[in-house]
């Protein structure tokens, strides 16, 4: 028992170190891709990004699909930078990016104009260390499509991946016996404007971090899902910290979490559904956490020591109250989420249905939820809060993005308002 236990603090301390050694080699192996190759297709990038500005709206006046060219186009102003311009660790751990020369509160042009001049005049711009306090372990897959493609050709394969994902995911649901929980998840995953995230690279690999683990979990056994789930959970926020997904990460955690559940089930006794949850969720937490403080390590004893200072006042002042209260950081995001009319009308039909569809099977009026799945949707609604509470200004600031974290609670309620009657949680495979 002792030996197991050891084994596991070992094993548990240990993902994030190999897997964020591994990210590292495989950042060397991108910015080593030479700039000739992918110069031209972010030259005809610029084109596109020019046209919409650095915040466009796919649908104007339609909260949540704002696109963050903005984003964008630093991201593509990364891959730019080559071992030419700064070492290979620069590259690597600092993410540097063309900036103008004057102080970056009083620059002129917009991420978007910088990108266009970096390309033609960067000897008149500066560089800056613009991730420092994550990973950009985007440029492994974004330097690698830039060599064949351009920003347009990027939003086409990612439109195309997120419609297949999605696709798989349903099919394995209806393989395992899940068909009739294929509409509430469809339904939630709207919530969350997939048309949007698909156009925007800043936001697609939430999505990506968010479907394959659930696909994964579809195809593990239930037995090993159960044993080693911790292990998976973890690796899920190693991932998450390591492509940057620092808007709504929490649902990276959250979906993955109900898939789990409904293969295993909900545990009947209420500690032990507490103790699950609990357990995964330290687990994601640790691989997140973990991935970011090996990155600040090797940053510190590779290029600045002065590092962990810098990150503890980027954190104070995201976690500030200066742009407003906490409680409207999360009355803010509420607002955003309501506004959406054609998303509302759809999920009070859906809820309506599912009402009606309740009171029609249910037998010796049966209760619409058990006592765990309240405590589970607790929970779920819970964790958006505090992270609203906790981060006030950074959700303030960013509301039309973290909005989505509400997706938590919504598809949670969803998954058990479908469950038609049945007494013993969700569907045991």
């Amino acid at each position: 028992m002792k030996k197991k236990i050891i084994k596991d603090i070992l094993l548990f301390t240990i993902i994030p170190i190999v897997m964020g050694i591994v990210g590292l080699l495989l950042m060397a192996i991108a910015f080593l891709i030479p700039a000739k190759y992918i110069n031209k297709n972010i030259e005809k990038s610029v084109d596109i990004l020019l046209k919409e500005g650095d915040y466009f709206s796919l649908i104007p006046g339609m909260p949540g699909d704002k696109c963050d060219n903005y984003t964008d186009a630093i991201y593509l102003n990364e891959a730019l930078v080559s071992t030419d311009d700064v070492g290979l660790l620069e590259c690597i751990l600092g993410g540097y990016r063309f900036i103008e020369k004057e102080d970056l509160t009083n620059k002129s042009l917009q991420e978007v104009e910088i990108l266009a001049k970096s390309i033609t005049n960067k000897e008149e711009l500066s560089l800056y260390p613009g991730c420092r306090r994550f990973f950009n372990g985007y440029q492994v897959i974004l330097k690698i499509m830039l060599i064949v493609t351009s920003y347009t050709g990027i939003r086409i394969i990612n439109i195309l991946m997120v419609s297949i994902l999605f696709a798989v995911l349903c099919i394995l649901m209806h393989k395992k016996g899940l068909t009739r929980y294929i509409l509430p998840v469809l339904i939630s995953i709207i919530f969350i404007n997939p048309i949007a995230i698909s156009y925007c690279m800043t936001f697609v690999g939430f999505y990506y971090c968010m479907i394959i683990p659930c696909i994964i979990i579809l195809l593990m056994d239930k037995e090993k899902l159960e044993k080693n789930g911790w292990i998976f959970f973890e690796i899920i926020g190693a991932c998450a910290f390591y492509f940057n997904m620092n808007y709504f990460q929490l649902l990276t955690f959250g979906m993955p979490l109900l898939f789990y559940f409904l293969i295993t089930g909900i545990p009947e006794n209420i500690k032990e559904l507490v103790k699950t949850i609990a357990k995964l969720f330290i687990s994601w937490f640790f691989g997140y956490a973990g991935l970011m403080i090996f990155k600040w390590i090797t940053y510190a004893i590779l290029l600045n020591p002065e590092i962990f200072k810098e990150m503890i006042k980027t954190m104070i002042v995201r976690s500030s109250t200066n742009r407003g209260s906490r409680s409207e950081g999360l009355l803010i995001n509420c607002q955003v989420a309501l506004n959406n009319i054609w998303w509302n009308a759809l999920e009070l039909l859906f809820i309506l249905y599912s009402f009606i569809n309740h009171i029609r099977t249910s037998k010796n009026k049966q209760k619409l939820f058990t006592r765990q799945e309240i405590i589970l949707l607790l929970i779920m609604i819970m964790l958006p809060i505090c992270r609203y509470i906790i981060f006030s200004n950074h959700v303030i600031i960013h509301n039309w993005v973290t909005y989505r974290i509400l997706m938590m609670p919504i598809l949670t309620f969803n998954i058990l308002i479908t469950k038609k009657g049945e007494t013993d949680g969700l569907r045991k495979i």
